[in-house]
Order: C-alpha cells, then sequence, then structure tokens
C-alpha cells in the first residue's frame, strides 16, 4: 500500500495506540507488522528532520537542541519538510477488516486516523 509520510507522521500515535489493545493473536500479529513499519518510516523521518533542522539553523547558546532560523532558512527548511511530507512511501500489509477488532470498544478519533490501515 502507498501512503504519504504525512501519513504516517500523524497517525503513528493512534496506531501505537491500536497496539496497546487486547486483540486476537491473527489481528495482533497484523497490526505489529504495521507498527514496525510505520516505526521504521517515521524514524527515518525524525533522523532526516534532525539533520536538515542543524543544516538550517543556529543552535542557541547555552540551550542544547533549541535552533535559531534566519527568516530565508526557516522557509527553506519548511518547504524542504513539507516535500518530505508528502514523499510517499510503500508499506507492505494486509487490511484489516474493522470486524477483526471484536467486542474491543475504540473512541472515533483513533479510526478516523488509521482509517488507511482498515479495510475488507
Amino acid at each position: 500500500m502507498k501512503t504519504k509520510l504525512i501519513t504516517i507522521k500523524t497517525s503513528k500515535e493512534y496506531l501505537d495506540m491500536l497496539g496497546g489493545l487486547k486483540l486476537k493473536a491473527l489481528t495482533s500479529f497484523k497490526i505489529k507488522n504495521i507498527i514496525k513499519q510505520v516505526n521504521e518510516e517515521y524514524s527515518q523521518y525524525i533522523e532526516t528532520q534532525n539533520e536538515r533542522i542543524k543544516h538550517y539553523g543556529n543552535e542557541v547558546e547555552g540551550k542544547e537542541g533549541q535552533y535559531e532560523f534566519s527568516p530565508e532558512n526557516k522557509i527553506k527548511l519548511q518547504k524542504e519538510l513539507d516535500e518530505l511530507c508528502n514523499k510517499e512511501i510503500e508499506l507492505t500489509f494486509e487490511l484489516i477488516p474493522i470486524e477483526a477488532l471484536g467486542e474491543v470498544e475504540i473512541e472515533p478519533n483513533i479510526l478516523v486516523n488509521l482509517d488507511w490501515v482498515f479495510g475488507g
């Protein structure tokens, strides 16, 4: 399945919530597979984001990990991060039928943010 990196970024938290539910073994296995792939892509995103922040920013003296940006570099950074978020990535997994969640109670906002995971 192809999806954009922004989808991974915005739904990672909800996927982790889903992974914390008590589900049948097969459903848990499928979700674990998705989480594993998402975590790998998300880690690469964060690594690239941090590299670009360091490239365009100047570390604030005495404040480790905080950066300041010139207006020009702030625009360049935002443009690069927007392009990165719109990158299509390929994930390999079976869509999970919503019925596979059984009688588990799930808040609608979790399902809305994970609509790309469910089908069939």
